[in-house]
């Protein structure tokens, strides 16, 4: 179909609207993007999406509470990962373990939901960013992400003391957990600030 022929087929309004929503997605796809894509491409993305994100009116505090919570998920995926890296040499990664095997669904089910619960908050973060008045920006829900991120730092907390107190302490892990208690720390901060806005 010819250019020239759209006009008579879509009023101005709808190509506003078309026009909108594309922005929208072209920065759902830009967090996306940027969360989960090479480090070495963020820098490319950014520098094409910058025009479409400077023009949204962003909450700064929905942001970096975005952007702590992807911190501390891909953090927390890689101390897994870094556990499990002696695999590669030929090393057990073995524990004893004093659990009995028909309890384990149970703890892989209770640590799929410790890792949904911050990704549910880092959506929420990025709905409210996108949407300022919507209520995933309501003050119930940035009390609930600010004890999250409380009980979330607690945990980093004893996390840390447990990987310093074991008999096989790893520098890297403890090294690695002490980062993500000083990211809860500022998740801890920036939703703090966000719930008394």
């Amino acid at each position: 179909m010819p250019i020239a022929v759209l006009p008579s087929y879509f009023s101005s309004a709808d190509v506003s609207a078309v026009l909108h929503q594309l922005d929208d997605l072209c920065i759902y796809l830009c967090i996306v993007y940027i969360l989960f894509a090479s480090p070495c491409s963020h820098f490319l993305c950014l520098s094409f999406f910058l025009p479409v994100i400077e023009r949204m009116p962003l909450d700064p505090f929905s942001l970096r509470i975005a952007f702590l919570w992807c911190a501390w998920l891909l953090l927390m995926l890689f101390h897994v990962e870094l556990g499990l890296m002696p695999l590669f040499h030929g090393c057990s990664v073995e524990i004893k373990s004093r659990v009995a095997a028909t309890q384990l669904p149970r703890i892989f089910l209770a640590m799929l939901i410790y890792f949904l619960i911050p990704l549910v908050a880092m959506l929420l973060a990025i709905q409210a960013l996108a949407e300022p008045g919507s209520w995933s920006a309501s003050l119930l829900v940035r009390r609930l992400q600010f004890w999250l991120a409380i009980f979330y730092s607690l945990t980093n907390i004893g996390h840390l003391i447990a990987d310093i107190r074991i008999p096989d302490s790893r520098l890297d892990q403890v090294l690695l957990m002490a980062v993500l208690t000083i990211i809860g720390a500022l998740l801890c901060w920036q939703t703090f600030q966000w719930a008394h806005q």
